[in-house]
């Protein structure tokens, strides 16, 4: 009897030019001969014990449309790393709604490797999507493409500027003089320019939609600033409203839905600000230069002096879990919350798991302190920046 592969999508499955067939070497198959074709065959590879058959399996699985592919993302959580990475691969550029909604719930953080780089200048900063870095060149300011390493733009240096990059368009240069002065630049052109605060400008962040920009400095004064109209659009002082910061501000954050915005302070708090009231902001007492908000707004994560991460429950406004890690400087929620990056003065990057406190991945390549990361908008590629000026980007390769 000869045995064919079952019938797929009112096909018979019958052996093509890539299928296997086991039996005598004769052109016509043997009553005693057993197929291994079609997608049956396919999946039977899949199961094997050995490692090697299983990823040339998934290799031929694509030839075999929706069953193929549902193989392949069945595959993501094989028991073996090489497996898994293979289908990954095979997958991570598809269109089907099947896949982008496997990939959105697969986690492949513990298969990231260094991808590459580039030699970056002094006081570099990198866009919060890892698409473009601003640096210092010679007498130049320039904004690079990460990917492709083209100028995006360039313009003149000037004495105690900071760097903020907002997109791979607009860059922001605060000059650091007696009451700071920020400017806003887009392609290459001056448009706006901000001054209120007095004193310097310790902390800067951006609404998710790059809409709103929000500053804090030694005047303990928040304010927020329309990048679309060059406009003040709110300021957030003890003056104005309860409760609010009465030192100087050290650290900002929106939230993923632009709603909240967390700042910490020289006093000794945390506040959390809701934007679309602007009333008494929600109090933390602790001390903290670095923070990350989940993006569902439930948990927020602090360091201390340390560097060591304490795990908040904001429904409760408690500690509720500690990692104990040295000189954390870096804190990054990916985009559903699911995993914590953070790092620091070890030179290291840790992926956690926020409710576990599992250390899932770690990744080392920096010679120096990582002073900063940004995560690709899909998740699948890391940008850390580090004192060694060197731009490193991770991903699965």
């Amino acid at each position: 009897m000869v045995t064919f592969a079952p019938m797929v999508h009112g096909q018979p499955q019958q052996p093509r030019d890539f299928d296997v067939v086991m039996g005598f070497h004769q052109s016509v198959t043997p009553e005693t001969a057993l197929v291994l074709g079609g997608l049956e065959g396919v999946r039977k590879r899949a199961s094997s014990p050995v490692v090697e058959s299983r990823k040339m399996a998934l290799q031929e699985a694509l030839k075999y449309e929706k069953g193929g592919l549902e193989l392949i993302i069945t595959a993501l959580y094989d028991e073996s790393e090489q497996v898994q990475r293979v289908a990954y691969q095979l997958l991570r550029h598809r269109g089907e709604e099947d896949v982008r909604r496997a990939l959105r719930a697969y986690l492949p953080y513990h298969l990231f490797e260094e991808q590459g780089g580039m030699r970056v200048g002094r006081g570099a900063t990198v866009d919060g999507l890892g698409r473009a870095i601003a640096h210092r060149k010679g007498k130049t300011l320039e904004v690079l493409d990460i990917a492709t390493g083209e100028v995006l733009s360039s313009l003149p240096r000037q004495r105690n500027e900071t760097l903020f990059l907002c997109s791979p368009d607009c860059l922001i240069r605060v000059i650091q003089q007696k009451n700071a002065r920020i400017e806003v630049w887009e392609e290459g052109e001056l448009k706006w320019e901000f001054s209120g605060h007095q004193g310097r400008i310790e902390a800067i962040a951006f609404s998710p939609e790059q809409q709103v920009l929000a500053t804090g400095g030694s005047d303990a004064v928040l304010r927020l600033w329309s990048l679309k109209t060059g406009k003040l659009v709110g300021t957030l002082g003890k003056h104005l409203v309860l409760g609010a910061h009465s030192d100087r501000i050290l650290a900002l954050q929106f939230s993923a839905t632009g709603n909240t915005l967390v700042s910490s302070s020289q006093d000794g708090t945390l506040k959390l600000w809701d934007l679309r009231t602007r009333d008494r902001p929600r109090t933390l007492h602790t001390y903290t230069l670095h923070f990350a908000l989940s993006p569902d707004e439930l948990t927020l994560v602090t360091t201390d002096w340390a560097g060591h991460l304490s795990l908040w429950d904001l429904s409760l406004q408690k500690v509720r879990r500690v990692i104990m890690v040295p000189q954390t400087h870096c804190l990054r929620f990916t985009p559903y919350g699911r995993i914590l990056i953070t790092a620091g003065g070890d030179r290291m990057i840790y992926f956690w798991n926020p409710y576990t406190t599992e250390l899932i991945h770690s990744l080392s390549g920096h010679h120096q302190e990582i002073t900063a990361l940004a995560l690709t908008e899909n998740g699948q590629n890391l940008i850390s920046l580090g004192r060694d000026n060197e731009l490193k980007i991770w991903g699965v390769p």
